[in-house]
């Protein structure tokens, strides 16, 4: 068996990025490990955030959350006026994905990450 146990998340402000993304997943707040900001999952896996002195290379992430989890999220994004879209491409501004697949939302981080939190049908 092979699990994902933690991915480098590229940060200019890795305690503000980190702290943001706990408020906005509904997770606890970061803990530090050596020079990280470590945002805990579930289960066994992290994102920990780096200090980066140069440009950010923008990644994606997408995190699979419960229905009830993922509408407290876009309660959390409506209510901090966080820009949102129901599709990859951004042209659906201020929606949500509702289909016989599931659920999906996408918005930017602090960064520019581009992130995903969806369901499955």
């Amino acid at each position: 068996m092979v699990m994902l146990d933690h991915h480098i998340v590229p940060s200019r402000e890795r305690d503000y990025s980190a702290r943001w993304l706990t408020e906005v997943l509904g997770l606890p707040a970061p803990r530090h490990v050596g020079p990280f900001a470590a945002v805990d999952l579930g289960g066994e896996t992290s994102l920990y955030f780096a200090g980066w002195d140069e440009d950010v290379p923008t990644q994606h992430y997408a995190f699979r959350v419960g229905v009830d989890d993922f509408d407290r999220i876009i309660d959390r994004l409506v209510a901090a006026n966080i820009d949102h879209w129901a599709d990859h491409t951004l042209t659906e501004a201020s929606t949500v994905r509702r289909d016989a697949t599931g659920n999906g939302v996408y918005f930017r981080s602090p960064e520019g990450h581009l992130l995903e939190v969806l369901t499955h049908g």
